[in-house]
């Protein structure tokens, strides 16, 4: 993974299940069939990342601990792996293990946590900008707004912009105060939808084909989709109320905008092709030329 593969690529190099590779990345409590409980720690990200090379990499730390155990010192380390000598010497001193040896893996280990140090936000360094977002957000703006806001106040002072995602992150950081202090955690959040939290990204589940024969696209329909010169064209959807304790289906017709609504007293298929076939059975032939029917984000309007 430090050389940029994906976990599954990384997997199979290795020669590991996908299951076992997600639990060397995040961490996992396993319970074994004994009762026992083996607790797996997350991977370190800075430990597999690639890092600047004047940096030592773990290859060269294995090498200074080879060297050292041979009674080489700093100079004559350095010398073998092309560094300065107060690099090595800098190294075994802040790197040693507890038990007084300097062991590579660890002191590789130690090095990543390190430059893991959180640096302080640029909004909690600034009082003015600080204040400025306070005042924004006791009048319900959004971090967006407040962003955009910032350019237009202070043009000629990039130190005083603030990106979307920085106000978000100072937001839902609760040592900055921002979103609520830590003595009164009932109090309300400013921002609009009420959040005191990052909610999750979850990946839309794309919906596999609705008919089974095949569908036609919308350019197939003879005219193009934004013609609404002839009447007799409807387009349609199906509406489902909370819970899907409810349904129904609706008729536009492109040229007068003439709505239909047609109840849904099951949600299956055969309801709705019975629901339809009544409903347009009502109006004159010249009015019945299509229907495109509505399917959503993944195939688009099929007539």
């Amino acid at each position: 993974m430090a050389q940029g593969w994906s976990l599954r690529a990384a997997c199979v190099e290795v020669g590991v299940s996908r299951s076992a590779g997600q639990r060397w990345k995040n961490g996992a409590r396993v319970r074994r069939p004994d009762g026992t409980v083996i607790v797996v720690p997350p991977l370190d990200p800075l430990a597999v990342r690639q890092i600047s090379p004047r940096f030592l990499s773990e290859d060269e730390r294995v090498k200074i601990a080879d060297l050292a155990s041979r009674g080489l010192g700093p100079t004559a380390i350095g010398r073998e792996l092309g560094r300065a000598a107060s690099t090595i010497s800098r190294e075994l001193r802040r790197n040693l293990h507890t038990s007084g040896q300097y062991r590579p893996f660890h002191a590789h280990s130690e090095a990543a946590v390190r430059r893991r140090r959180e640096r302080p936000m640029k909004i909690m360094e600034n009082t003015i900008l600080f204040e400025f977002v306070v005042a924004k957000l006791k009048v319900r703006w959004s971090p967006q707004q407040i962003s955009r806001a910032l350019r237009r106040e202070f043009p000629q002072e990039p130190s005083m912009w603030l990106a979307t995602e920085s106000i978000y992150q100072a937001l839902y950081r609760h040592q900055t105060g921002l979103l609520r202090r830590a003595k009164a955690p009932d109090e309300v959040s400013p921002l609009r939808t009420a959040r005191d939290h990052r909610r999750g990204h979850t990946r839309i589940v794309r919906a596999g084909r609705r008919f089974a024969q095949p569908m036609l696209s919308i350019h197939d329909r003879g005219f193009e989709p934004s013609d609404r010169s002839a009447a007799g064209h409807w387009e349609g959807d199906l509406i489902v109320g909370p819970h899907h304790r409810s349904a129904i289906a609706t008729l536009i017709e492109r040229q007068t905008r003439y709505v239909k609504l047609v109840h849904l007293p099951a949600q299956d298929s055969a309801t709705l092709r019975t629901g339809l076939v009544t409903t347009l059975e009502e109006l004159p032939v010249g009015l019945r030329q299509s229907l495109t029917w509505d399917q959503g984000h993944r195939d688009g309007p099929t007539p």
